[in-house]
């Protein structure tokens, strides 16, 4: 195999690694502030960037929030 697939394959298990890992903490109520924090940090870090979608977000019929953690190890294996 060359260096370079090897390289490739590497990566692209370790992305699917930290992909498929589960939320921070053993019990129900860990794993859910766990995730409270998450939305609230990435909300903080939206309003700051673009106040206007505080707005929106508030008349939204609903939202979801996402965290970009693994985005990063995403794009190397990319």
């Amino acid at each position: 195999m060359k260096m370079s697939t090897m390289v490739l394959l590497a990566a692209c298990i370790a992305a699917g690694v930290a992909g498929c890992s589960k939320a921070i903490g053993d019990s129900d109520s860990e794993k859910r502030a766990y995730a409270q924090k998450m939305k609230a940090d990435t909300l903080a870090e939206l309003y700051q960037e673009k106040p206007e979608a505080r707005a929106k977000i508030k008349n939204a019929a609903g939202y979801g929030v996402f965290s970009n953690i693994n985005i990063n190890l995403f794009l190397l294996s990319s």
